[in-house]
């Protein structure tokens, strides 16, 4: 089989990318140590840096999520065109060596 890039082939290595990407960022976002200390300076404000933390954790994760859901189908499209080209690619060179050449015109 011939392969051929595709624009699905770059988009799903691009979703491989950013899957890998929000992999790390879920990692640093979601581990033990990402909590704030006591010594932040007021309650108020580990309340907050931990709800914006919390928002940034559940995104990143439905973004991996989604990336991951995305891989396998773009793949297949990448193949199933790159399949499909090559087959109109050899048709259509069958089809030229076999036309009558043309005469000129009339």
């Amino acid at each position: 089989m011939i392969f051929i890039d595709f624009p699905w082939l770059k988009g799903a290595r691009v979703l491989t990318e950013l899957r890998t990407t929000t992999a790390s960022g879920v990692t640093q976002l979601g581990g033990e140590g990402s909590t704030f200390s006591a010594s932040t300076k007021t309650l108020a404000t580990v309340l907050a840096m931990d709800a914006v933390r919390d928002s940034w954790h559940r995104r990143l994760k439905a973004v991996r999520d989604e990336c991951e859901n995305l891989d396998t189908p773009m793949r297949q499209v990448a193949r199933d065109q790159g399949e499909n080209e090559a087959t109109l690619t050899s048709a259509i060179a069958s089809e030229r060596m076999s036309a009558p050449q043309f005469s000129g015109g009339n």
